[in-house]
């Protein structure tokens, strides 16, 4: 993914579904809004988001049937799935559903995934 100028908003259109519905000024703001919004459970977490800056566009996609899969968030080089949160699943007083519901898990599809910076392991995370 390209890295965006902080000091210049770029414009972009938004497709939902592969339909044009609207257009705007600060793409990178639009797509970290986005996010945080559907990590604090204010937008469905079946939603998926990707920025394309060489073509001017957003997608958003809330079709069935893509493949998805689970990751843990990290935010500031940290994992939010905590020892604790495992602890917790393995007790039963949380389930898979409340790690989704809180911004702890999200599900990304593949064209996600192509704007993601992702770790397989521990050790490949980076602030």
């Amino acid at each position: 993914m390209k890295k965006q100028s902080h000091e210049k908003a770029e414009r972009a259109d938004i497709y939902l579904n592969g339909k044009y519905i609207a257009h705007v000024q600060d793409a990178l703001k639009f797509v970290n809004d986005f996010k945080k919004k559907r990590r604090a459970g204010l937008l469905p977490y079946q939603a998926n988001i990707a920025h394309y800056p060489e073509l001017r566009e957003i997608r958003i996609n809330t079709s069935h049937g893509r493949v998805r899969r689970p990751l843990i968030i990290v935010e500031n080089g940290k994992p939010k799935l905590t020892k604790e949160h495992i602890e917790k699943l393995k007790k039963n007083e949380i389930d898979w559903s409340y790690l989704v519901n809180h911004g702890i898990i999200e599900y990304l599809d593949t064209e996600e995934e192509e704007n993601s910076y992702i770790a397989l392991t521990p050790e490949d995370v980076t602030k």
